[in-house]
Parts: C-alpha cells; sequence; structure tokens
C-alpha cells in the first residue's frame, strides 16, 4: 500500500498534504512547542494550548490559530513571526499595571437537530509578557445545561504576548417553539491580570415555527334515553414551549341545542408547554326517533402560541333507531248490480317517525280485471309526514250483473323511504252478488333444480275451480323470461298444446323438460300461460317455472410476481388473478396492495419510494376467467435485501376467494458497496495519549446494515508501548456511509525513527473491502529540526513573466550547515509553457531559519481553468528532517471569457422542396475551454412547422446544443427551408443563443431572410353576354363579370375598375359603376356587378366595357370585359 496524502495539525488545525501519488489520505497532527529565553540553554517547554512561543534575540511567535493547510484546492501556510524588542514597555502602558480580562455577549441560533456552537471570545486588554490564566463556568440563565446547552468548566491559558481565547458551548438543537434563552459564560480566579467584564450572555435564538391546531371529527350514537358524550381531540402539530389556548364554542348543524339534540359547549382550551393533545366533551342527548344522522361543529378560535390548521370538528349523531314498517289491510267489497263502489285499504305505520315516510303503490290483477271489474291505479305514492302514522288508498270498483266467482285484484306497496314493509301487499275481495258461477282455470307455479346434465320435468298443474257440466278447454305455451329455450345450449325445452276437461275433471298437468348445466348462474324462470278458454274464466292464467341454480360459485386466485427494480424508472409488476371456472354471472372482486417489507409513496413507514400503490375493483364479464393488475415498482441504485409488498384480494361478488394474496418480490439487482480505509499520521506528543481517528468509508449508502472487523496490527510501531491495540466491529446503519475507528498513542520524549501501525479491515458483511488497511504514520516529535515549504499564488498576466516565490523554513537554527535540494513538476500547469522549470539547492548557513525559490510564470491571453504546480524539497543533509516537502504554486487566470455572436443568413427559398439555411456561430477568441451554447428557432414573419397557415410551413423548427473543444472558434447552426410557388414578400426567422457556459453572447440572435422568387400572378376579366328584359327602364338586369388571378398569391392583390360607353351608354342603358376588388392571400376569383336597365324598344345589340387597372401585386393579362345586351323586344 503506498503512503500517499498526510496531514500536519500545528497550533490546532491540520495540514493536509496531497503527493505525487494521490490514492490514500494521511492526516497528521502535532503539539507545538513553547520555549522561553528565561529557561537555561535550549530548553523546550511544551503548553498545554500547544503553542509556541520563542523569546530573546530573533525570537518567532507562533500563536494558536496560526494554521498551515496545504491541499490541491488551497494555498494556506500561514506564518506570523513577531520580533519584539526586549525593552517593550509594559502593557496598557503604564509600569506594572496589570491587563484586563473581557468576554464578550454571543447570540446563536439553536437549529432544529443535534448540535452547535456558541464561541465566546475572552480578550486581553493588552498583551503580556508573562502567561495569564482565568478560570470560567457556564450558568443557566433561562437556557438549562443538558436539554438546551452543555454545561462546560475549564481554565483559559494566554500565553506570553496573546490577547485572546475562545471559549466554545455545545448547543443542542431542538424543534421546540419556545422563548429565546440565555446563559452566562462566568470568568473567575484570574493570574497576572484582573477582570473587566466577568459575564458573557449566550443567547439561543429560538428557530421553530409556531405548532398548527386541528381538531378532529366525531360520531357518537345517540342512545334511546340519556345521554351520551361526543368526545373531540384538538391536537397541536408538536410539542411547544409555550403555554397554548385557544377558544372553542359549539355551534348548530342539521343537530339543534333548541330540538334537544345535544348541549351547547364552549370555553378556552390551555396546552401546558410540552403537552400536544387535549380533549373538548359535548352531551348528546338520547332519543327513540327513527331519524336522519345529524351534525353539529366544534369551531376553534383565538389561538396563542400556535396557528389553526383545521378549526371546525364535525360532531356527527348517529341514528340508532330502527325504521318502522309499514303494513296494509285486506279488504271485502260487494259489486252491485251497476254504479261503482269503492274500496278502502288503510296503510299504517308500526310508530311514528321523525322523517318523512313514502312508499309508492299500484294495483294489479289478481281474477279480477281492471277496466272491467275494478279502475286501476298504475301508480302512487303514500307521503306520512314526520309523526303520521295512518293514510289511505281508494279503489274504485265496477257493479255488474254477471253470474261469476268472488274475484280479487291487490293493492302493493313498494320502494319505501325511512320504513321497511312488514305487509307489502292488500288483497280487494269483490263478492258476487249475481246467480250461478262459471269455473275459473288456473295454473301453479313450480320450481326445480337444473342438475348438472341430462334433463329434469317441470310439472304444472291446471285446476278447474269446481267440476263443470261441460267440457272445458284451454290453450297453453311457454315462453322465455331469463331462462331461455332453444334447440343448443337452452335452458328448457318450448312447449305449447292444448288442454281438455271432460264433466266432472278438476285438473289436469303439462310437462316441460329443463336442461341440466355445470354453469354458476343465477336461478331463472320462464313462463306456462293460459289462452283461449272455453266453457270456463281465466283465473291466474300464468304459472312460472323457477330453474334453481345448484352449482357452486367458481373460486378466485391472484399469482405471485418475482422480478428485479432496475437502476431507474419504472417497471410493471403484472399480477394475473384467475376464476376456477367460467360463471355466468359478472364477478367482481376488489384489490389493493399493502406494504411488506417494500413500502410505498406516502405510507407510515419510512421511505415509501419502492412502489406505487394500487387498489380498484376487477369485472369477470360473464365467460371470462382471467384479469390483470399492475403494481409499478421504482427502480433504485441502493444495494439492499430483496423487498416485498402484496395485493390482497376482497369482497368476492358471485365469487369466492381461494387464494386472496399475491406477493411481489422486488429482487435487489444492485452490487455491494466498498469499504475504505484512510490512513492518518501526527505527532506522537510528549507524555500522555494522542486519538489517531481513522475515517471507514462505504462507497455508497446501503439499504442494508454493513459490518466489518478491525484489528491493529504493529509495522514498526510495538503495541503496548507506541500504541494502545484496539480491535472490535463497527456497523454502518442503513443509508449512513462514514464511521470512525480510534486508536490511542502513547507521547514520549525519545529521538526516534517516525513509526508505523497499521489497521486491517476484514469480514466485511453486506459490502466488500476496496481498502483493507490503514497506516497509523506516528512522527516523531523529538530532536531534529524540520524543513517545511510554503504555497504560493499568483496572477498569471497578460504578457510578459511574473514570479512566484516560496519559502522555505528550517523549524531552529542549526549550529552547522543544512542544505535541501529542490526542484519543480507539473500539475496542470506545463513546465515551458505556463512556467519556467526550476531545479538546485538550497544552502541555510548556521544560524540561519529561511530561504527562498523563485519560479518564473509565464503569462497569457488564454482563458482558462486556473493552474497549479509543484516545488519538491528532497535530500536534506545537516541532520534537518522535511516536514513539509511540497510547496503549492496555483496561477490564478485573468483573461476574460470570450465572447458567441452568430451571422444574418439570407437564402433564396427555390420552387419545390428543401434547401439549408447555414448559420455561423463565432467565438472572439480561442477559449482553453469547452464552450457550450444552446440555439433555437423562433417565428417571425416566416411560417414554421407546426402552425396551419394559407401557404403552408415555410421552415423546419429545429433546437440543440452547440460544443466548442478548446481551440475552437466556429460552429454552425442548419434549418431546412421548405421551397414553394407562391409569390410573396420575402420573409423571415431567427435563430437564438441562449445559456452560454465558459463564455458570453455579445450576439444572440441571427435574422434568417428567405427572398421569394416567384413572379407576381397576372388579372383577367370575362365577357358577359345576356338579354336586357323589357320591363322598363326602372328595373334592371344583373350582369355579373369574374375576375381572375393567374395563380393564389401570398399576398393582397387589388385592382381598380370601372365601367365604359361601348354603343350602349350610361345612364341610359346601363348604370355606370366603379370600385376596388380585394383578393386575400390564397383567393383567385372575384366578382363585379353592371345593372343594365331593362326596355321594351326594338333595338340592335348593344355592348359596353368594363375596365381594369391599378393593380397592385399582380400583372394586368385581359384588362377590358365586354358586356353584350342582347335586344329581345
Amino acid at each position: 500500500m503506498l503512503l500517499s496524502t498526510f496531514a500536519i495539525a500545528c497550533g490546532g488545525g491540520e495540514e493536509s498534504i496531497p503527493s505525487d501519488d494521490q490514492d490514500t489520505g494521511m492526516e497528521v497532527s502535532g503539539d507545538e512547542t513553547a520555549i522561553d529565553a528565561g529557561e537555561a540553554g535550549d530548553e523546550t517547554s511544551t503548553e498545554a494550548g500547544d503553542e509556541t512561543s520563542t523569546e530573546a534575540g530573533d525570537e518567532t511567535s507562533t500563536e494558536a490559530g496560526d494554521e498551515t493547510a496545504i491541499d490541491a484546492a488551497d494555498a494556506a501556510d500561514e506564518t506570523s513571526t513577531d520580533a519584539p524588542d526586549g525593552d517593550a514597555p509594559p502593557a496598557d502602558g503604564e509600569a506594572g499595571a496589570l491587563p484586563t480580562l473581557s468576554i464578550d455577549d454571543v447570540v446563536v441560533t439553536e437549529g432544529n437537530t443535534g448540535t452547535s456552537e456558541a464561541t465566546f471570545t475572552v480578550s486581553l486588554s493588552s498583551a503580556s509578557t508573562n502567561p495569564v490564566t482565568v478560570a470560567w463556568a457556564t450558568s443557566d440563565g433561562t437556557a438549562v445545561a443538558g436539554a438546551d446547552y452543555v454545561s462546560g468548566a475549564g481554565t483559559l491559558t494566554f500565553a506570553a504576548g496573546t490577547t485572546s481565547q475562545t471559549v466554545k458551548v455545545t448547543i443542542n438543537g431542538d424543534a421546540l417553539d419556545e422563548n429565546d434563552e440565555t446563559f452566562k459564560v462566568t470568568l473567575s480566579s484570574p493570574t497576572e491580570a484582573t477582570i473587566a467584564k466577568a459575564e458573557g450572555t449566550g443567547t439561543i435564538t429560538d428557530d421553530d415555527a409556531q405548532p398548527t391546531l386541528s381538531i378532529d371529527d366525531v360520531s357518537v350514537s345517540e342512545g334511546n334515553s340519556g345521554t351520551a358524550t361526543a368526545k373531540f381531540t384538538v391536537t397541536l402539530s408538536a410539542a411547544s414551549g409555550l403555554p397554548v389556548t385557544v377558544a372553542f364554542a359549539s355551534a348548530d348543524g342539521t343537530a339543534t341545542t333548541a330540538g334537544s339534540d345535544y348541549v351547547a359547549a364552549s370555553g378556552t382550551l390551555t396546552f401546558p408547554a410540552g403537552t400536544t393533545t387535549q380533549t373538548i366533551d359535548v352531551t348528546v342527548n338520547g332519543d327513540v326517533l327513527n331519524e336522519t344522522n345529524e351534525t353539529f361543529a366544534l369551531n376553534l378560535s383565538s389561538p396563542t402560541n400556535a396557528t389553526l390548521s383545521k378549526g371546525v370538528g364535525t360532531g356527527t349523531i348517529t341514528n340508532d333507531d330502527t325504521a318502522p314498517t309499514l303494513s296494509i289491510d285486506d279488504v271485502n267489497v260487494t259489486e252491485g248490480n251497476s254504479g261503482t263502489k269503492t274500496a278502502t285499504f288503510t296503510v299504517t305505520l308500526s310508530s311514528a317517525s321523525g322523517a318523512t315516510t313514502t312508499a309508492s303503490y299500484a294495483t294489479s290483477d289478481g281474477t279480477a280485471t281492471a277496466g272491467s271489474d275494478y279502475v286501476a291505479i298504475p301508480t302512487g305514492t303514500l307521503t306520512f309526514a314526520a309523526g303520521e302514522t295512518i293514510k289511505s288508498v281508494v279503489v274504485t270498483l265496477n257493479g255488474d250483473t254477471t253470474a261469476e266467482a268472488d274475484e280479487t285484484f291487490n293493492v302493493t306497496l313498494s320502494s319505501p323511504t325511512n320504513a321497511t314493509l312488514a305487509k307489502a301487499t292488500g288483497v280487494g275481495t269483490i263478492g258476487n252478488d249475481d246467480g250461478a258461477v262459471i269455473p275459473s282455470l288456473s295454473i301453479n307455479d313450480v320450481t326445480v333444480t337444473e342438475g348438472n346434465s341430462g334433463t329434469k320435468t317441470a310439472t304444472f298443474t291446471v285446476t278447474l275451480s269446481s267440476a263443470a257440466t261441460g267440457t272445458v278447454t284451454v290453450a297453453y305455451a311457454t315462453s322465455d323470461g331469463t331462462a331461455t329455450a332453444g334447440p343448443t345450449a337452452a335452458d328448457y325445452v318450448a312447449n305449447t298444446g292444448t288442454l281438455t276437461f271432460a264433466p266432472g275433471e278438476t285438473s289436469k298437468t303439462i310437462a316441460v323438460t329443463v336442461n341440466g348445466d355445470t354453469l354458476y348462474e343465477a336461478s331463472e324462470t320462464f313462463s306456462v300461460t293460459l289462452s283461449a278458454p272455453t266453457g270456463a274464466t281465466l283465473g291466474t292464467s300464468k304459472g312460472t317455472g323457477t330453474i334453481t341454480n345448484d352449482d357452486t360459485a367458481p373460486t378466485i386466485s391472484i399469482s405471485d410476481v418475482t422480478s428485479t427494480e432496475g437502476a431507474a424508472g419504472i417497471k410493471a409488476f403484472t399480477f394475473t388473478i384467475t376464476l376456477s371456472a367460467a360463471a355466468g354471472l359478472p364477478v367482481t372482486v376488489n384489490f389493493a396492495s399493502a406494504d411488506g417489507t417494500a413500502t410505498a409513496a406516502g405510507s407510515a413507514s419510512s421511505g415509501g419510494t419502492d412502489y406505487t400503490s394500487a387498489s380498484g375493483t376487477l369485472t369477470f364479464a360473464a365467460g371470462a376467467t382471467a384479469q390483470a393488475v399492475s403494481v409499478l415498482v421504482n427502480g433504485d441504485t441502493l444495494n439492499e435485501a430483496d423487498e416485498t409488498f402484496v395485493v390482497n384480494l376482497s369482497a368476492p361478488v358471485n365469487a369466492t376467494i381461494a387464494d386472496g394474496q399475491g406477493t411481489g418480490t422486488i429482487t435487489n439487482d444492485d452490487p455491494l458497496p466498498s469499504i475504505v480505509i484512510n490512513n492518518v499520521g501526527r505527532g506522537e506528543g510528549n507524555s500522555g495519549t494522542s486519538a489517531f481517528v481513522f475515517a471507514v468509508t462505504l462507497s455508497a449508502p446501503s439499504g442494508r446494515a454493513v459490518t466489518v472487523n478491525y484489528a491493529t496490527a504493529d509495522n514498526g510501531a510495538t503495541a503496548g508501548t507506541d500504541y494502545t491495540a484496539a480491535s472490535g466491529t463497527i456497523t454502518f446503519a442503513p443509508g449512513t456511509t462514514t464511521q470512525s475507528i480510534t486508536v490511542l498513542v502513547s507521547g514520549d520524549t525519545t529521538i526516534e525513527p517516525n513509526e508505523q501501525f497499521l489497521v486491517n479491515l476484514s469480514g466485511a458483511v453486506s459490502a466488500t473491502i476496496a481498502d483493507p488497511q490503514g497506516i497509523g504514520l506516528i512522527f516523531n516529535d523529538d530532536g531534529a529540526p524540520t524543513l517545511s515549504i510554503n504555497d504560493v499564488t499568483v496572477t498569471e498576466g497578460n504578457g510578459g513573466t511574473t514570479t512566484a516565490t516560496f519559502t522555505v523554513t528550517l523549524s531552529a537554527s542549526m549550529p552547522g550547515t543544512v542544505t535541501v535540494n529542490y526542484a519543480t513538476s507539473n500539475g496542470t500547469a506545463i513546465a515551458g509553457s505556463d512556467y519556467t522549470a526550476a531545479t538546485g539547492t538550497l544552502t541555510f548557513a548556521p544560524g540561519t531559519t529561511s530561504q527562498t525559490v523563485t519560479v518564473t510564470v509565464t503569462g497569457d491571453t488564454l482563458d482558462e481553468n486556473n493552474e497549479f504546480f509543484w516545488v519538491n524539497l528532497s535530500g536534506a543533509t545537516g541532520g534537518a528532517t522535511i516536514a513539509d516537502a511540497q510547496g503549492w504554486c496555483q496561477i490564478n487566470d485573468d483573461d476574460a471569457s470570450p465572447a458567441l455572436s452568430i451571422g444574418d443568413v439570407t437564402i433564396t427559398e427555390g420552387n419545390s422542396g428543401t434547401t439549408v439555411a447555414t448559420a455561423t456561430v463565432t467565438l472572439s477568441s480561442v477559449s482553453g475551454r469547452t464552450v457550450f451554447v444552446n440555439y433555437s428557432t423562433g417565428a417571425n414573419t416566416a411560417v414554421p412547422t407546426g402552425v396551419l397557415a394559407t401557404g403552408g410551413q415555410d421552415y423546419v423548427t429545429t433546437s440543440g446544443t452547440l460544443t466548442f473543444a478548446p481551440g475552437e472558434t466556429t460552429k454552425t447552426v442548419t434549418v431546412t427551408i421548405n421551397g414553394d410557388t407562391l409569390n410573396e414578400a420575402n420573409e423571415t426567422f431567427f435563430v437564438n443563443l441562449s445559456g452560454a457556459a465558459n463564455a458570453t453572447i455579445a450576439d444572440n440572435q441571427a435574422v434568417v431572410t428567405i427572398n421569394n422568387d416567384d413572379a407576381v400572378p397576372s388579372l383577367s376579366i370575362n365577357d358577359v353576354s345576356q338579354v336586357e328584359g323589357s320591363a322598363g327602364i326602372w328595373t334592371t338586369t344583373n350582369f355579373t363579370f369574374t375576375v381572375t388571378l393567374s395563380a393564389a398569391s401570398g399576398r393582397t392583390v387589388t385592382v381598380n375598375w370601372a365601367t365604359a360607353n361601348g354603343t350602349a351608354g350610361a345612364p341610359g342603358d346601363f348604370v355606370f359603376a366603379s370600385g376596388t376588388l380585394t383578393f386575400a392571400p390564397g383567393a383567385t376569383t372575384q366578382t363585379l356587378t353592371v345593372q343594365v336597365r331593362q326596355d321594351g324598344l326594338n333595338e340592335s345589340n348593344e355592348t359596353f366595357s368594363v375596365n381594369l387597372s391599378a393593380a397592385t401585386n399582380a400583372t394586368i393579362s385581359d384588362g377590358t370585359g365586354q358586356g353584350t345586351i342582347v335586344n329581345d323586344d
């Protein structure tokens, strides 16, 4: 494994240095050294703040916050070197006066989750020559430690010469709406200073929106007596840190307080801080009155510390009283010999209702016949107002003197509302009061089970009401109802004939053959009807044959589906729903998808991105046995376990469910993510331990939990002495991509080579390991001075050269000579064109700590990306090592982007086919970057494709993007032009430029002119000859002339016309006329009319003319039309 990137931390900051091989990242951090001039010899003292201060002579002060960060994108290496005079006056300008300490106030927004930091700055009024310390500690204000912020305490140390330090307090984010809160950071126990402002106030600004209030809807059964409670729940969308109040009041809907449906309620709800629900009870009064469900409202208003999202709750009082029943009585009335009588039927409601009750009624024949025996009522409606229980139906009866049997008719109730039918038919009996009785014939109804095959017999009995003294005959015939007769696949066999009753006989039978089948269907009916009786009358003339279905309903099953999800888009999972056998009835079944481990958008589960829920109803027409349901599954690139959802069947009609659940299995087709670990390097320290934190990273989020084992291993460094061995397992929760491993490295003061240990990864679950080994590089920070080189940024300029000056620094002066080699190397900048290569050796004389390397940078006028090159150090001698071996120079481009322009185009259209108009797009200068620009056509006077016009379309619309590779300066846009033969004005359209990248647009529009190349059409007028008429001069005959264009034009054509005398003269023979004709584009004929006077004078034929003149957009080929007035006298 190559060690390719490491980082050095100085004074709390980390420096990331990429090498030529940038495959792996290594982080390095080190303690800083503080050396006081007052200490003997070259002694080294390491302070708690990792700060460096060297006093006396040529002194260097590197203060906390002077950080060095080197990477391929930034240039930092900030170095602050102070060389104070040893005789500088005391702080505050007064001998012996102590500086003062102050802490500022801080305002920070809390955030909704996680943590943020409130950074307090503690300042010394002036630098001190002695270290200054001060204790600090947090304390609650309205903010509470642990909940709102993390309490802390400690001591700040100001090294000699420093004037500020910071205290960082962690602020806990929340989503709780509350007032702004405060806490304190208090300074105490200063040394070498006094306190001017001891207390800093931290204000935590609340950034959470007020919660919203909503009230639910409630349904409650009223009960038959006493009261019930409608309990409404009022909910806050989120807990609040403030008390929330809201007023409430009930309001009538269809339920009323005056009607004693409920008891009015009003008041105010209070939500203490932290609570999210409260309830409101409304008393509902019970009754035994059948009525519709009733509603009232509970309104919220006047919220404090919240807003209303749903401010009205609807209370529904559900009626639980059964509907009353309707009954009609039977009536007997003697018919009488003449006139009419009435039969009055009483319809009764079993109990009073709170709702209006209605029922339809109609008469129907029994043995009595409407029209002769009674007056039919085809239909009528009874209406019971709320509280009414009795209504009447009156039927008129006709008297007669015919000897006959007593006869009956029916009054039938139907279609009740707000009631049910207990006795739906009232029988009216018309008592005969006239002599002897003629027997009547009746036929019964028959029910027979069809069977699965073969035939069965339905036997109908025809009965005489009494024996006759003579022969009685009656005809009969079958007829279809829902059952059908026929030669094939029929339900029964048709039958007709005549029955003969000998004197004294009273019954006969009719046999009808019924065919068996295995088709599940509704029971079916047919009829046997009696007709043409002799010696008797017809009573019940129709018998109904019912063929009872004995076949079981088919069963419904749904298939399972398994398929891969895909990486993007959607895929249909098609489930097949099957009937076990065809049915004779329509079969329906509901279906609905439901989550398994896969989730649909909008489901309660997290995610909700695997498929789109589906539901509906399937209908199998009679005879059909299969249907399909498609569920759309969303593709993704997330490695995850196979997931499932289900499609459930329910509520079948005319079938049962055998397998009611189809499982959709979404098979994962995404590769496992890979795991890598970085390298870490930093100074070991002189005591205690330092944490080496290794970042373990997944190449992509996973939908599964990923685990990997880790264990340290020696690689020059020894566990137990140089570092503490560590091993274990790290777990990536689904969706997370980073975890860390911490290894503790032991500090020492031993001068030794840099050492390494390894962190090895193994045993990955649900992932692969791309980089199994992280290197921990323990930098020795004891002994030899180090060499480092800074980074530089220069602007290239448009010509000539610029100098990039790098500073190479020795961390401490040496008694002997130190040398180091340097050499430039290409990054994105190239030696010879962008800069001049340089190599050499720097020599540090005894006591010298810095040298410079200069590199010449070449200016140009090419717009390009910023470029960089390196200066590399190597081959250090004289006991020094190289800490930072590479300086980075960024050459900033200062050249303006080139400008784009597009040229106008003129093209002749042609008479047919197409031609191409080519517009040239030009860059104002060569660019070093790829330039993009969009283009599209835009309409003007020319007609584009897709637009209906008389003359057709002139050009084909187009759009796209042009790409200029570095160095290219021209591109073309081609547009297809349609030829035509229509004379028209020259036409134009536009080619527009937009959306340029890496360039500006100087001219964004080309005008394309389509030149007309078609000749103007010519005009001609016809001659007209007709008889004049003889009715007299006050009557005229119209002579109509036609003016014709030789071809349609794309322009408006006009021509003047006027009559002129010939042998006929105006006004005696005709009426003078003139005007202008206008041909709209596309039109080719117009007419004009001249009035000729009629007369009774015998004369020669006469002529006049119509002359054309002053044509626009046309020529005149025949400009004179002759009118001949034919004499008819």
